[in-house]
Formats: structure tokens, sequence, C-alpha cells
């Protein structure tokens, strides 16, 4: 099977990558996943074969490449549920977010607002600390009192300049 990975995702998978091919050649017999990265550029894609002396090998090899590709989910401390909050769907929480990934090089963060979760690529040690961190806010969040809701920029002017408002003061 071959598979070609964007770069910035092989940068920040490769450790993982490096570490389950060698696993495999130590497990499984005739299986290896070769890399081909030594004329890539920058923004081309890096190639992936992954090869296997049986089909059931090939099986077992595909599931795992295939997991460490997608990442890793935050999840909350109980391990039974994503950690997330809505204000991860803002503005503020992409801000956020965009912040861990710049102070953790090597990692990336995607955030699925449709599916309420937050995928981190890279290595077990980096991914540790933006994980905590994503649970920590995930908590400060929901302990806040203020709660803010977003609202159109219409409706707004329309509450503010409504005659009636003047009759509430």
């Amino acid at each position: 099977l071959a598979y070609k990975v964007p770069p910035k995702v092989f940068d920040a998978l490769s450790e993982n990558l490096y570490r389950l091919r060698s696993s495999v050649a130590t497990t499984m017999r005739h299986c290896d996943i070769m890399f081909y990265t030594k004329h890539r550029q920058a923004t081309s894609p890096v190639a992936i074969k992954l090869v296997a002396g049986s089909l059931e090998n090939l099986r077992q090899l595909r599931s795992s490449f295939e997991q460490t590709l997608r990442g890793q989910i935050v999840y909350n401390d109980s391990q039974l549920a994503p950690a997330w909050d809505h204000f991860f769907s803002r503005a503020s929480g992409a801000e956020f977010l965009s912040m861990l990934e710049k102070q953790h090089p090597g990692v990336i963060v995607q955030r699925d607002i449709q599916r309420s979760h937050i995928r981190l690529f890279g290595s077990q040690t980096r991914l540790k600390g933006i994980s905590q961190a994503v649970r920590a806010k995930v908590t400060e969040v929901n302990a806040q009192r203020v709660h803010s809701f977003p609202l159109d920029a219409r409706l707004a002017v329309s509450l503010f300049t409504n005659p009636s408002l003047v009759q509430l003061r």
C-alpha cells in the first residue's frame, strides 16, 4: 500500500512513524514501512509504502499506520468524552489553540467543530503538555460565572436603540 502524507503532518508524526517502523521490524516478519524522504522538497508530500509478506500482516500494519495518521483526540480526565467547550468553536478558542501550536513546535492542533473535539498530531511526549493545557482551559471556561453570547451586529444595535429600553432606565 502506498500513501502520500503532507510534509507538515509527516514532520509532526515522524517520531511515531519511525517508532512504529522499528516495532514492526521486530514483531512482524517480512514487513516494513518505507519512507521516501531523500529528495523531497519542503512542500511536496512524503511517499510512504507499507510492505508485508502476508495479507493478514498487511491488514495489521495498515491498521496501526492509519491509527498513527489519525492523531490523538484530547479527552477529559475521565477519558469518557472529548475535552470540549463551545469556547473552541469561537475565534478566541481558535486563537488559544494556535498559540498552543506555536508554543510547541513539531505539533499540529486541529479543532473539529462539527464533532466537538480537538485532535493532536505529534510525538507522545510533546502531546502530553498540550492535552493538559486543553483540559485546563475547558475546566477554566466551565468554572466562569460570566458567559458571553455572540450577537449579530444588527440585533445588538436594535436592542440598544429600542425606545422601550429608555423606559427601563
